[in-house]
């Protein structure tokens, strides 16, 4: 996982999420966690994007489960954006 993240730190990493054009909108627009960092946000807007700020762990930016062997134990995590949790059938 990115930077050494444990599963349960990349399901709940900050999401951006690019909307599609609406008629009439003169950009595409991203809608951004309240806490992605400002340097992406930098980059986003530099790069021609409008951003739209969404609250941190919104529900509106997608649900992701995880779940993957690490040294020969499965491990899994479940994102806090939703209900939910991990669990895993060995068999």
């Amino acid at each position: 996982l990115a930077d050494g993240a444990s599963p349960t730190e990349a399901v709940a990493a900050p999401r951006l999420v690019v909307d599609r054009s609406e008629p009439g909108q003169e950009r595409e627009r991203v809608q951004v966690e309240a806490d992605v960092p400002e340097a992406a946000r930098r980059s986003l807007l530099a790069a021609g994007f409008a951003l739209q700020e969404r609250p941190r762990l919104d529900d509106e930016v997608g649900h992701a489960q995880l779940a993957l062997r690490r040294d020969g134990v499965l491990v899994g995590a479940s994102d806090p954006r939703a209900d939910g949790g991990d669990a895993m059938l060995v068999p």
